[in-house]
């Protein structure tokens, strides 16, 4: 497998999981606190410091598997990856 194909695949899965932990961490939040807006809960992401461990792992995905570029005919372009 190509080393974009793979990052491709390995940045879905991540998002993937990603977005299932902030789904339970939303339900879970608004279990205790009532209903918010996702502006609102955004905020909480931000700022709370027990959802730290995701903001965390929203940085890993970003940091160490970032979006692969492609030009406007849809080929990669060769870029190095960030080393954090």
């Amino acid at each position: 497998m190509e080393n974009v194909e793979l990052l491709k695949r390995s940045r879905n899965q991540l998002l993937s999981l990603h977005k299932s932990l902030v789904d339970f961490e939303r339900t879970r939040y608004e279990a205790f606190n009532g209903k918010v807006t996702s502006g609102q809960f955004l905020n909480v992401l931000l700022e709370d410091e027990g959802l730290s461990w995701l903001r965390r792992f929203s940085t890993f995905i970003v940091d160490v598997v970032p979006s692969p570029q492609v030009t406007s005919t849809g080929d990669p372009i060769d870029q190095p990856c960030s080393s954090a």
